[in-house]
């Protein structure tokens, strides 16, 4: 009886202090929510990690956390809506009283022989609001829309690839340094399909359907918080090295495979993210073309991969993002990304950007000109009734299979079958050959 009684004492005592820190904490963060909102000029929308029922109040320390997982692909997966439960209110920023100010006391009346002193007008001394605390602790599970936090590891065990797990964060104002920040935030629906605690592939198939397009990575719990209700994904996003406070370049900083057809960006991280920039100013990739392949279940080889992005991709690509074995696996990658390079490219008009082509994708009839000033084989297709360098004659189809043929078959073809007057001839290079490319371009030359 006498233990039983020292336990249920301790129990009872820890929870009040537990209870204690939990209030002031609480109290710290809503001072830091607020602050937070009034720096960016805007009212963020919360949605709450669901009450989650325990013994007694234990420290954020306890058995409640969510998982980082970094993002690497976009797995063809149906959206799924985010939830529509209504989200449990915040509590209130503590108030601050306002000071009086100290009453000055009027002087004695005076007689009609002695000048009136006038009175000194009491002045009302404004209240100094208690500036924001610097930091506060917070539990993993009560992370919100907007905040600025930091954890207890580095960004690169962070974004190394691993399972990391989070117990506690600490909130920090937007407005100074901070690791990651919340851009949005989703429920899981339980009536979705999934029976059980989902896998890693599908909170990632799911992030990629209901995060914000500026979400690094998501954070989602673990199956010990699960089972006790908490449904709550985290989109977050790393700071990338860029000053914190600049807001309006970080919320152009994306996902790499959320980039769309015609988005000019650089790569920031060695491609974790993509920074989203005007096509008229400097820039290193430009998407012209995305080729899915979700309807095939089976990794198809390199090769299958390599002759489609050849054969497929918009004429004006000269780089390619493509799928691997690992990441098609792994990660359920099915796109392929046709891009431009920017160099030498930025700052022309897209008018201008849209007739560079690859040289052995063009017509019969177009006519070109070489530039100097992006990389070969680009060339920039003009109209034939205006100066020109080059132009196509004939594009002659090569009906024969089998492996690459020596320099004689493309001479001999060349010979019988081109136009009188070209001046010199583009055959297909062995890696084109094998992709399927078999013509020879028969050019003229101005």
């Amino acid at each position: 009886m006498s233990l039983t009684r020292t336990r249920l004492t301790f129990l009872m005592v820890f929870g009040v202090l537990s209870l204690v820190l939990l209030t002031a904490c609480t109290t710290d963060a809503s001072r830091i929510r607020e602050a937070n909102k009034a720096f960016r000029g805007i009212t963020i929308p919360v949605i709450s990690t669901p009450s989650i029922p325990t013994p007694f109040i234990v420290p954020s320390t306890g058995s409640s956390y969510v998982e980082a997982y970094p993002v690497f692909d976009n797995p063809q997966f149906p959206t799924i809506a985010p939830s529509t439960s209504i989200p449990i209110p915040t509590s209130s920023p503590t108030s601050i009283p306002t000071s009086s100010p100290t009453s000055i006391p009027t002087p004695f009346p005076t007689s009609t022989s002695v000048p009136t002193l006038t009175p000194p007008t009491a002045t009302s001394v404004p209240s100094t609001p208690t500036p924001p605390p610097i930091e506060a602790d917070i539990s993993a599970t009560s992370l919100e829309d907007g905040d600025c936090a930091r954890s207890n590891f580095t960004d690169d065990e962070i974004l190394s690839g691993n399972t990391v797990k989070f117990y506690d964060f600490v909130l920090l104002p937007c407005d100074g340094p901070w690791q990651f920040r919340v851009v949005s935030s989703f429920l899981v629906e339980l009536d979705a399909g999934y029976i059980g605690y989902p896998s890693d592939e599908k909170f990632m198939s799911l992030a990629q359907d209901n995060c914000k397009r500026t979400y690094t990575l998501p954070f989602f719990p673990l199956f010990e918080s699960w089972r006790l209700g908490d449904r709550t994904v985290h989109c977050i996003q790393m700071d990338m090295g860029i000053a914190h406070s600049d807001f309006a370049r970080l919320d152009n900083i994306i996902d790499p495979y959320l980039v769309k057809v015609e988005e000019c960006f650089n790569e920031l991280d060695e491609g974790l993210a993509y920074e989203i920039l005007s096509c008229a100013g400097e820039w290193q990739y430009r998407i012209v073309e995305i080729i899915s392949l979700a309807l095939l279940e089976e990794f198809p080889g390199d090769e299958y991969i390599w002759t489609r992005t050849l054969q497929d991709c918009d004429r004006r690509s000269s780089m390619y993002f493509l799928p691997t074995h690992e990441t098609w696996i792994d990660e359920g990658a099915r796109l392929i990304y046709c891009a431009q390079g920017g160099q030498g490219l930025s700052g022309y008009s897209l008018e201008r950007i849209d007739r560079i082509v690859g040289e052995y994708k063009l017509n019969a009839g177009e006519c070109y000109n070489e530039d100097t000033s992006y990389a070969s084989p680009l060339v920039e297709i003009v109209a034939c009734d205006g100066p020109w360098e080059y132009k196509i004659l004939d594009r002659l189809i090569l009906d024969r299979d089998g492996l690459y043929p020596e320099d004689l078959y493309f001479d001999t073809e060349v010979f019988n079958r081109c136009n009188r007057f070209y001046d010199y001839s583009l055959s297909p290079t062995q890696e084109r050959w094998e992709a399927g490319i078999k013509y020879i371009l028969c050019i003229q030359e101005r």
